[in-house]
């Protein structure tokens, strides 16, 4: 059938419109927008991987592409990457180190250096991160969500009334006081879903790890008769108070010396949001809204210190004096825990100019960026190769035992750094030269873009009946 002048007209310019849309989607996604799926769980719980056993579904991402292209990427960024070891493949980390940073890990945190470790600082979360990654412990932990039910997980004396089922805690204290305090050590996430066991003879549970002592407590509180209600955080022997009054309030932090800052917040009757936390070195007070931060002295500048397993020297309790009230949704959050896994005995880690550093919020089962290292080949005729010496998604590479085969041998590299097949004879390989060598920081040039958006699992009835992960990524 011949097309008449109209036709041929609307036929051309619908295909035009169709190329132009077609341009235009492939344009945003290389420079603009990409989607990705997260297949590990490196990043949970901020972001879930594919779990069969679980029956859980990665969550799909949304990826930033041009920000990197106009600004420096930033600390605490979520970003994805072409893995330094195979950069055909893409990871996900959040970026802890900045080029020309020395860094280091300690008690959970993360310190930062940049005169070369003359002097040290914690790298402080923004107030988005920080919220994000205040992981939730008590009453419902991540992965082990029934841990705390038919266990005694708060003592307190006759002032207080405790109903853990309603996550209610009336008191009615006289001028003598009344203490409730939290039984159990807040151990760091973990990532194979649970928080420890409780012994039998006392029912307090038992950390295997280093207590977290970055922890917020929240709760609402109703006032009958008004008094004094103080929040303790202990740490390290150390004892932090947010203590709240009719006649104001004032957070004590307790560090080499102690500081105190007066808040603007009368305790009144009626209905309050209280929320307290000990995060990087820093109280931060939430009242009724309004945030209030006091650094403690001496612990964000300095030496980085090492800790033992000291659950003695760690506590959570709230004391209330000629006080009557109920506190309702009481709860316990832990900051991430930075553990010092997979370190390779290298401490601090230096950051060359033009290379962030990478690690995953799952700290405890994340290959991140410490402990990543590539087998090296050095050839005869001055040719380099290295590659992964870890077998992952479906690429076999030789492990460190292909120096023992024999010199007639071909050695075959499925993938190298540069995901490349190479091959060569193991005799051609000069023994002192090849080995293996760290490469624990991501080139500007393998950033992909930065993460800033779950849109994927949504709760769809026939098709996923699992919850909805929708949420901007911090």
């Amino acid at each position: 059938m011949k097309l008449g002048r109209d036709s041929a007209t609307f036929l051309r310019e619908n295909l035009e419109a169709f190329a132009i849309a077609i341009a235009m989607a492939l344009v945003i996604r290389h420079f603009c927008v990409e989607a990705f799926r997260i297949p590990t769980d490196s990043m949970r719980p901020t972001l879930n991987g594919e779990d069969a056993y679980r029956r859980r579904h990665g969550d799909r991402i949304l990826v930033d592409k041009f920000a990197y292209l106009v600004r420096d990427p930033r600390r605490f960024e979520v970003a994805v990457f072409q893995y330094p070891l195979n950069r055909n493949n893409n990871f996900i980390k959040r970026i802890l180190g900045l080029p020309g940073e020395w860094l280091r890990i300690a008690d959970g945190d993360v310190w930062i250096s940049t005169d070369r470790g003359a002097t040290w600082r914690i790298a402080r979360k923004p107030p988005g991160v920080e919220d994000q990654l205040f992981l939730p412990f008590y009453p419902a932990p991540i992965d082990d969500e029934g841990a705390f039910l038919g266990h005694r997980n708060w003592e307190a004396d006759r002032a207080w009334s405790i109903d853990e089922t309603r996550r209610r805690f009336s008191v009615d204290a006289d001028a003598g006081g009344g203490v409730l305090s939290f039984r159990h050590p807040v151990p760091p996430y973990d990532h194979r879903g649970g928080i420890g066991a409780f012994r039998p003879e006392d029912d307090v549970l038992v950390a295997s790890m280093t207590p977290v002592g970055d922890v917020r407590v929240s709760f609402r509180i109703a006032l009958e008769r008004t008094g004094t209600l103080a929040v303790r955080l202990r740490e390290h022997g150390r004892t932090h108070e947010l203590r709240l009054a009719a006649d104001g309030a004032r957070i004590v932090a307790e560090g080499e010396e102690s500081d105190e800052r007066e808040l603007p917040f009368r305790l009144a009757r009626g209905e309050h949001e209280i929320s307290f936390a000990n995060v990087d070195g820093t109280l931060v007070a939430v009242l009724d809204g309004e945030r209030t931060r006091l650094e403690i002295p001496g612990e964000t500048e300095g030496e980085p210190r090492l800790f033992g397993p000291e659950p003695s020297q760690h506590g959570i309790s709230i004391e209330a004096t000629d006080l009557r009230a109920e506190l309702s949704d009481l709860s316990i959050d832990r900051d991430v825990y930075y553990l010092p896994a997979n370190s390779g005995g290298r401490d601090p880690w230096e950051v060359p100019e033009g290379h962030y550093m990478m690690l995953g919020d799952n700290s405890g089962n994340s290959a991140d960026s410490r402990g990543w290292y590539a087998l090296e080949a050095k050839l005869k005729d001055g040719t380099l190769i290295r590659w992964e010496g870890v077998s992952r998604n479906g690429v076999f590479n030789p492990d460190s035992s292909w120096k023992s085969a024999p010199p007639d041998t071909v050695i075959t590299i499925q993938e190298d750094v540069d995901g490349v097949l190479r091959r060569f004879r193991r005799g051609e390989a000069v023994d002192a030269e090849s080995g293996r060598v760290p490469i624990s920081y991501v080139p500007r040039s393998n950033l992909i873009g930065r993460a800033f958006s779950v849109f994927w699992p949504i709760f769809t009835p026939g098709i996923y009946s699992g919850p909805t992960r929708v949420k901007l990524i911090r």
